[in-house]
């Protein structure tokens, strides 16, 4: 406490802010917050932005852990009020079925929770990754039954599954970089 109060007297008596912003994302969420990183760099010359690309368990731990600055993500990490905190829009899970085999593409979260029963048939088979990017691809190629989450959207898709996308800045975060983030965010 006393060194982020520290921390937060002297960028804001300097109008400085950090030159290495740690950031955690999502990998649906991906795009915005490449835009985000990038509009930092470039418009508030921080030398050292790191993005990281984590499921939303893994995401919530490590922030909690102070191993990030931002998090973009799906949900507010425990039961804590964040100080830092922006509504940033909408995401849905959107149900696909490509032409082809009958190959279910499912993230590793999915797949595990499915029941064991599911997953014992022989005639069933299966494509399990932790990437968006390889489901989305496996897809796009191969065909098959998947679940891919939609674009970002300022309003509510009309999908039965639907997120509320949130940045949230840590405890440790200064005042002065919040208020740049949220410039940056539009």
């Amino acid at each position: 406490m006393e060194k982020k109060l520290q921390n937060e007297i002297t960028q804001i008596a300097t109008g400085t802010i950090p030159q290495h912003l740690r950031v955690g994302t999502l990998e649906g969420l991906l795009e915005l917050s490449h835009e985000f990183c990038h509009r930092m760099m470039i418009e508030e010359k921080i030398s050292i932005v790191e993005l990281n690309i984590h499921d939303l368990d893994y995401l919530e731990e490590a922030f909690f852990k102070g191993d990030y600055d931002f998090v973009f993500t799906i949900q507010e990490p425990g039961r804590k009020k964040f100080q830092y905190l922006k509504r940033l829009g909408f995401q849905g899970i959107e149900n696909y079925k490509e032409a082809g085999p009958s190959v279910f593409v499912q993230s590793s979260f999915e797949f595990q929770t499915q029941p064991r029963s599911s997953k014992k048939h022989s005639d069933r088979k299966f494509f399990v990754s932790n990437s968006l990017n390889a489901r989305k691809l496996w897809l796009n190629q191969y065909g098959g039954v998947g679940r891919l989450p939609s674009p970002v959207s300022k309003n509510r898709p009309d999908t039965k599954e639907c997120f509320q996308l949130m940045l949230i800045g840590s405890e440790n975060l200064s005042p002065v970089l919040w208020q740049k983030a949220l410039e940056k965010i539009s």
